[in-house]
């Protein structure tokens, strides 16, 4: 039988089908948990400014799924077709990709 996790917001409450576990989730909203993607994205554009200019791809994406699990956290997954949510990242230009900090201070 399918567990759910609701999560109140200004617009409303949501309900998120959830798996089994803990990721070291808090009680706060579905905002803060979507703080993951922060962390991952940031940590994508590092990577992507260690590669020399000349040597980066004009596009490049990352997909990858997030799972709600039971204590409200949302983790990557290993298999995205079981994800709570399907999340795909893509640079483009080939210019600079910034670093971690600047990325979380533009998502937020």
């Amino acid at each position: 039988m399918a567990k759910y996790r609701s999560f109140s917001g200004p617009n409303g409450t949501v309900s998120i089908e959830v798996g089994p576990g803990t990721g070291g989730g808090s009680n706060g909203g579905l905002s803060e948990s979507f703080g993951v993607l922060a962390s991952v994205a940031g940590a994508c554009a590092d990577a992507i400014a260690k590669v020399g200019q000349d040597k980066r791809p004009s596009t490049m994406e990352v997909t990858f799924g997030l799972v709600a699990l039971e204590d409200g956290a949302l983790v990557v997954g290993m298999d995205s077709a079981q994800a709570s949510f399907a999340v795909k990242l893509t640079w483009t230009g080939g210019g600079d990709a910034g670093s971690a900090a600047e990325f979380a201070e533009d998502f937020d």
